[in-house]
């Protein structure tokens, strides 16, 4: 696997946000920035994945429903 170091600033309070965030839904007594950067980066994924899979499914409903319309236009 490879790694790739991130190094940066975050609002402390975003960071106390995500932190607690993560302590009251995680599965492990871990505390180190790396697994919050790791828990970060896995929710942000989920989300991304999530959100292309929304569009995909309203891009191929609006196909749908412009084939319907020509459909019932008898066009």
């Amino acid at each position: 696997m490879s790694e790739t170091r991130v190094d940066g600033r975050v609002d402390k309070e975003k960071w106390d946000e995500l932190q607690d965030y993560i302590d009251e839904n995680k599965n492990s007594r871990k505390h180190s920035k790396q697994f919050y950067l790791e828990k970060i980066t896995e929710m942000a994924l989920s989300l991304k994945r999530k959100r292309e899979k929304e569009e995909r499914e309203t891009h191929q409903s609006y196909k749908d429903l412009r084939k319907q319309i020509k459909e019932d236009m008898n066009v």
